[in-house]
């Protein structure tokens, strides 16, 4: 399937330009959405192309089954079919952060973090949250 695989070693190619658009909104969106079709068009290509493939039929209902109880190829589909028949999809990126100081005291902080933070500064920001709940890290600091 030479067609096929010219098309995933696309997908590949794009999925670096991705990784290293991801700070530049629009250079991610449109890295996105190409990523996201050209995608799509590999299993357009195999299946146009499944009498040449012994067996492929019965491979491909398999995975097909398989790949759709997935969250990420739930994911893809749904916004492939967004990017293609609707809209782009939305760049504003966030991490949200719930953080339980021990199982016997239920007290949380709940926060918003953007994107681009590392984890060591989201910790770093949470710990320094006056109504951060300790935790038994925290708490073994000044035993000992």
């Amino acid at each position: 399937m030479p067609q096929a695989h010219k098309r995933l070693m696309d997908c590949h190619a794009q999925w670096h330009a991705l990784q290293e658009s991801y700070f530049d909104p629009d250079s991610f969106r449109l890295a996105l959405n190409a990523f996201l079709q050209t995608h799509r068009s590999v299993t357009s290509l195999l299946l146009k192309h499944k009498s040449n493939l012994p067996e492929f039929q019965d491979w491909f209902s398999e995975y097909d089954n398989h790949a759709a109880k997935t969250d990420v190829m739930r994911w893809a589909k749904k916004s492939r079919n967004r990017i293609v028949h609707e809209s782009d999809l939305d760049l504003n990126s966030s991490c949200h952060v719930t953080w339980i100081g021990n199982w016997y005291n239920q007290r949380e902080v709940k926060a918003t973090f953007p994107p681009r933070m590392s984890v060591n500064e989201i910790i770093a920001a949470i710990k320094i949250h006056a109504a951060c709940p300790r935790s038994g890290p925290s708490r073994l600091r000044g035993a000992g």
